[in-house]
């Protein structure tokens, strides 16, 4: 037997499992499987109050981290369920809408350094699904007779997208307050 001649065998029998492969189907001829209704409804009941994290700089903020660390920051420790995900974010499930209600309103959060997107699950498909961290900035000692929406806006569209501006009015017990 020539030795050449078992590589030419093996160059045949590569390029029948390299047919073989392109050939196979893996289940694309089947049809597409379905939820049932009740069944997608409970799992977007279940995730009503759900609030989805991921860390900006995964060389420094992973997924374990922030699953700890969080609930801490947010003063919950013990009030939260949370859950890593595959694609590096953490979804945290809250008993109350007012506990994601009063997180949402502190934020932004910061872990080991680097600020942390969050976002609620509902929102996933929104463009701007953990692209975007809102903030609240004061303004401080503002004369009275700039407080006012357009004048505030003008200033806090400096910064960045204004979403809101809330203006309080001093009292004899408190200060004003400015903030976008």
């Amino acid at each position: 037997m020539d030795p050449s001649e078992g590589v030419y065998q093996h160059i045949d029998s590569t390029k029948e499992i390299w047919k073989a492969l392109q050939d196979m189907t893996l289940g694309s001829d089947r049809d597409r499987w379905s939820i049932h209704e009740h069944a997608r409804e409970v799992f977007q009941k279940d995730h009503r109050t759900c609030l989805v994290a991921m860390g900006l700089n995964p060389y420094h903020q992973n997924p374990a981290g922030l699953k700890v660390a969080l609930p801490r920051a947010w003063q919950l420790t013990g009030k939260v369920e949370s859950q890593i995900n595959n694609n590096g974010t953490v979804n945290f499930y809250f008993e109350s809408e007012h506990h994601i209600l009063m997180v949402m309103e502190k934020a932004p959060y910061t872990y080991r350094g680097w600020l942390v997107a969050l976002d609620i699950w509902s929102n996933q498909s929104k463009p701007d699904f953990l692209r975007t961290i809102p903030f609240k900035v004061k303004i401080l000692n503002l004369p009275n007779m700039y407080r006012r929406p357009e004048i505030v806006w003008s200033i806090g569209s400096k910064l960045g997208h204004v979403k809101e501006v809330l203006i309080i009015e001093p009292t004899v017990n408190r200060a004003a307050e400015v903030s976008v």
